[in-house]
């Protein structure tokens, strides 16, 4: 299995169902390869009203492929999804859902603003409790061989 960087590549694809739409997010490495198992997590805000709806996009089909299935009303809506366990990834789309069902005027977009709120997972909030342990551990770690240091040259002038 080939080595591969943090950084993933996100395909974004959205399609009419019945009463909404299909979110499909495939997931790559940088030299194509699937990232499987990675937590794909996406907001939907809308456009008339600015409320946004956090997404949990599950693995299906082929690997790196996440769908999901979301109920929508008519209306211009933005949608960014994000890789967020093993890899960092998004995409941002901007579209129109018609009062028929049909999406259409489909653009990526930028980001959307830090402001709206993005899901976490348990993973992600496990690594950054873990990282914060480790940054306090090694706070301590310092702090203690500062005054060990100091004590012992304190013993030293004596």
């Amino acid at each position: 299995m080939p080595a591969h960087n943090k950084n993933s590549l996100i395909d974004l694809a959205v399609a009419s169902v019945s009463g909404g739409v299909r979110v499909q997010a495939d997931v790559r490495y940088d030299d194509g390869d699937p990232v499987i198992d990675e937590d794909v997590l996406g907001v939907l805000r809308d456009g008339s009203s600015g409320e946004t709806t956090q997404l949990t996009l599950g693995s299906r089909g082929n690997a790196g492929q996440y769908v999901t299935d979301v109920p929508l009303e008519a209306g211009e809506w933005d949608l960014e999804v994000d890789a967020v366990t093993y890899t960092r990834g998004v995409r941002t789309v901007h579209f129109t859902l018609s009062d028929t069902g049909e999406v259409s005027n489909m653009a990526f977009v930028a980001a959307l603003p830090n402001n709206i709120e993005r899901p976490t997972t348990a993973r992600s909030r496990i690594g950054m409790i873990l990282v914060w342990a480790v940054v306090v551990a090694f706070g301590v770690l310092i702090v203690f061989v500062v005054v060990e240091l100091r004590r012992r040259s304190k013993t030293a002038d004596v």
